[in-house]
Parts: structure tokens; sequence; C-alpha cells
């Protein structure tokens, strides 16, 4: 029996280390807490007997404004407030509450927040809260509604994303939960929304229950990645849309939602307003105008269009990386220059300002053609080389356009071409207008590579060749309508002029004779000539019309035979 009793005790040994280890972890734990009430009580006391000073934002880089402040710096945080709203209780009170809601945001995630400087002023410079590095901006109204705390969670814990900030603010501070996403996602047209995008985030582009919807898959995001990892890697999660396989078998949605390729780009989305604009939206270096006439408001039509267009510049960059190596480093760097694109008129022109870095957008098609402009800009114009800038554009372009904004009359076949003619121009097809199409046809089925849309490329190559060869033969008639005037008197338009001085090529026509040149003397030492603005005499020793009848001769000695077999 003693013999047992000592066994006993023995085995007991570790459970008594165990719950004396769990009462020290638990006075730790209660010092811990004990600590950061008494510490919280030190800053309040602190908050209602500091001096306030005066002192001044002075105008930086990200924030372009200066103003005078009065200060009350208190051990986590500086507030200001801007003289034109300064009230000594009010920024000691403001203060308080920036300290409880610090505290809360500790509480919830086990991390100390950073140091962050607060400025509450009079107006911010995009109309909502602005988070620049560890600095906070928000409107006396941001702060009375709570709105800034998601500003504050980006700032005091480097979170990159909106959806981040938001998913965090509404486990800190949020309601319960107030929608079903189970039965919310059951319905596949809400796919969208659990990318948790700025768009989707927004009330000024998304509907009542898009947004709750949005804020409340944020939570449940974050909560998610909480409970399965830690702080740090909840921090790095930039893409929702890893997670969502996991995160959908957690609630029991199925299938989980999917999200095209490129919404990782679209989740660092950040919303603000300018005048004149409905919003702007900025990610990366580009920002994004979006006014009142904008042809492209409907929140999925937005995100959608944003996911394509950084897929289609990756084929572009691949594109240009393959074919011309050399040209390759000059538009990488370019593309990361701050570009600015206004979504404007549907009615109004197209257009690209390469020396502002600024696209005037109509129409979606047209975005990676204009990039091109941007990326591939000549220093010094000759104009009878304007077409070289073109047909750069046209054919960087081409893949991206078939890929992501695919026209439909093309495959069809040529009837259904016809008809689309009819229906855009109020009139039939004349003799000429057949006979010139049936050439592009036939060219373009040869050309015509196996890809599920319309194959723009070949199509234009086509066209531009047929145009080269008939020359004055077949008469510009109004079938010719895509592209029935030539690239100077185009321009012409656009600037308000008559201009018809330069170039007499049309877009097809640029095309192929860009790709001939480059055949002949290699795409790098081509498109090295435009952007030094050299001329083709100075640096291949034929003048402009010179290449134009060669390019003639050389694709009549490749298709003529093949054309004229009608």
């Amino acid at each position: 029996m003693g013999t047992y009793k000592k066994k006993h005790l023995w085995f007991c040994i570790p459970l008594l280390l165990t719950i004396l280890s769990a009462v020290l972890i638990c006075g730790c734990a209660c010092t811990s807490v004990q600590q950061t009430e008494t510490d919280t009580i030190t800053i309040e006391k602190g908050i209602a007997t500091q001096e306030i000073v005066e002192d001044r934002h002075r105008r930086e880089e990200d924030y372009i404004a200066d103003f005078q402040t009065h200060m009350l710096s208190v051990a986590p945080f500086t507030l200001h407030m801007e003289n034109r709203i300064y009230e000594e209780t009010a920024l000691r009170e403001d203060a308080k509450k920036l300290l409880s809601d610090l505290s809360a945001m500790e509480e919830a995630t086990g991390v100390k927040p950073s140091a962050v400087t607060f400025y509450i002023v009079d107006s911010t410079l995009d109309g909502c809260p602005q988070v620049v590095g560890r600095q906070v901006f928000c409107s006396l109204d941001d702060f009375e509604s709570g709105t800034y705390r998601e500003a504050l969670a980006g700032a005091v814990y480097a979170l990159p994303c909106l959806w981040q900030r938001v998913g965090l603010t509404e486990i800190v501070f949020g309601e319960e939960e107030y929608i079903n996403l189970k039965d919310y996602y059951a319905d596949s047209a809400h796919a969208l929304v659990a990318s948790c995008s700025a768009i989707h985030l927004s009330p000024v582009l998304s509907d009542a229950e898009t947004v709750l919807a949005a804020r409340q898959t944020s939570k449940s995001l974050t909560a998610f990645i909480l409970e399965s990892d830690d702080f740090s890697a909840f921090r790095e999660a930039t893409d929702p849309g890893q997670f969502l396989p996991d995160w959908s078998n957690s609630l029991g949605i199925s299938p989980a939602p999917s999200l095209p390729a490129g919404s990782a780009d679209v989740t660092e989305l950040m919303l603000g307003m300018k005048k004149g604009t409905v919003c702007v939206l900025t990610v990366k270096n580009f920002t994004v105008m979006i006014s009142e006439d904008s042809w492209l408001l409907e929140p999925d039509g937005l995100y959608n269009w944003f996911c394509s267009f950084f897929a289609g510049m990756d084929m572009v960059l691949e594109q240009i990386a393959a074919e011309a190596p050399s040209t390759f480093p000059i538009a990488e760097q370019r593309y990361t220059e701050p570009v600015t694109i206004v979504f404007d008129d549907p009615y109004g022109y197209t257009y690209a300002y390469p020396n502002q870095n600024k696209i005037i957008l109509t129409k979606d098609n047209a975005i990676w053609h204009e990039m091109v402009h941007l990326l591939l800009e000549e220093t010094v114009v000759i104009e009878e080389q304007e077409w070289l800038e073109e047909a750069l554009a046209e054919h960087f372009s081409y893949a991206a356009q078939a890929r992501f904004a695919p026209t439909e009359y093309y495959s069809e076949g040529f009837d259904a071409y016809l008809q689309f003619f009819e229906e855009v121009s109020g009139k039939e097809a004349e003799a000429d207008d057949l006979l010139y199409h049936q050439k592009v046809w036939k060219l373009y089925q040869s050309f015509r590579t196996e890809i599920e849309n319309d194959d723009t490329e070949a199509y234009c190559r086509a066209y531009g060749i047929v145009s080269l060869l008939t020359g004055e033969q077949l008469k510009r008639t109004q079938v010719r309508m895509l592209y029935d005037k030539s690239i100077a008197f185009k321009r012409g338009q656009k600037d308000g002029s008559k201009k018809t001085s330069g170039s007499t090529l049309t877009y097809p026509e640029a095309v192929v004779m860009f790709e001939y040149l480059s055949e002949r003397y290699g795409m790098d030492a081509v498109i090295e000539t435009f952007l030094n603005g050299n001329s083709l005499e100075k640096t291949f020793g034929s003048s402009y019309s010179e290449v134009y009848q060669a390019a003639i001769d050389y694709y009549a000695q490749q298709y003529a035979a093949l054309l004229s077999a009608d």
C-alpha cells in the first residue's frame, strides 16, 4: 500500500507542476491586463493635463496641404487639430476616444499598435479618411461617426488593403452578424463580392446590400485567418482569393466563390473623391477618375474591367519582351510610372497624352492601345512617321483586345460582318465594297489562329495588306468604315484641326508597314528609330515613299497570286 502511494504521488507531480504553471501564467496574464489598464489610466490622466502646443503640418509629397494645428502628444499617439476647427475641450475628448480605440484594437489582436500621428482637419484632400504611412487625416464628421477607424487600423498595423482594414474594424467595433453569407453566396451572381474589393465596399459605387455583404465577408475572412494563423499572416494576406476555398468550406458555402485572374491587384484599390468626379480609384501607380458621365459605373463591370486591364497589360509586356527585348526595359520602367485614366463620355474620343501620362478612355477595348502610347513614346515627333506610333500601339495591343475585349462579327462570317456594317452605316455594301472585303476575308481565313473569339490581329493584317495592294483600284467607300480615314486625318479631328499632312496610312496599313520594316531590319531597330526621333532615311537609308513602295512589292510577292485567284 505504501509503495502504491509513492507511485501515485510521483505521477501527480507533473499535474501539480502544470497547475502551478497555470496559476503563474494566470497571474502574469492578470498582471498584464492590470498593467494595460494602469497604463490606460495613466495616459488618460496625461491627456487631461498634457500641455497643448501650437504646431503645423507642412506640405509633403503624399499629402499636399499646409495648415496650422494645435497638438497634444501622449505615449501611443500625437493628435493634431487644425486651427480652423480647434477647441481645447474637443481635442482632449477626441484624444480619449482615440486612446480607447487603440486599446480596443490591441485587446482584440493581442498586438500592440504602432505609434500614430493623427490629424483632425476641416476637410481632407480626397473627401474621406486617408492613410499616409503612419499618419491619418480625417474630418470632424469622420471622427464623430467613427469612419476614421479603418484608416487608423491601416496606419497602426500597416495593413495595405482596404478589406483588411474593414475586416479588423468590423471585428473590434462592428455589430453582430447582419447577413447570412451562406445564403448570400448561394447565388453565383454574388461571387465577385467575395473579392472584398474597394469597389464592392464603396457605398458610392455599390448598392447597400453589396456593401453590407462585402463588409461582412471582410470581417468573416479576417476572423478566419486570425483563428487559423497569426496576425502577421493576416497582415500579409493581400489577396483574399487565396483563402476563399478553405473559408467557404468552413461556412458550408458550395461551390466556393470564383474570382477572375488579376483579382489580387483589384484588392489593392483605394477609394477617394475629387471635385467633378463620382470617385477616384487608385491601385499601384494608376489613378482612375470616374465622372458622372462615365461609361462604366456598374460595380461588377468595374471590377472585371480592372482585372482584364492588368491581365491584358501582362500580355502586352510579355509580347514586347519576346519580340523586342532591347525595348522591353523602357516599357517596363514606364509601366511603373504614375498614370491617370479618365473614364469619360462614351460619345467622345479615346486618346492618350504621353507627356502627361494620361488617358481619356471612352471604350474598354482601347485601353491597351493607349497604354502602349505611354510605354513607347517618341522623344521628337516626325510628322511623316506618325504612322509608326499607331502601328506600335496596334501591334502590341491586338492580343489583349482579342482576349479581353473581343468583337463578334469577324468569326461569325462575312455575311454577319456585312449585316453589322449595314446596321452601323445605314446603307448596303456596294460592288467595290464587296470585292474589297472578299479579298480581306480570304486573307483573314488564312491568317486566323485557333482562338475562341475573333482574331482581330488576323483581320487587321489582312485589311492592311489588301488596302496596300489594291491602292486606288478600289475606291475608299463607306464599308471601309473601321479605317476609312488616314492616321493624320484622325489626329486632326482630335485636336480640332483639319490636319491631313504626314502619313496617309490607315491603322491596318501602318501595322503591316511596321511589320515589313521589322522583318527587314529587326523590330528593336525600328522601335529605337521611332523612340529617338530619327528618320527612316537617316537610319535605314530609305525615304518614307521608298519604304512604302518596298512594302507593297514585298506583300505583292507573297499574296498577290492568292488575292487574284478570284
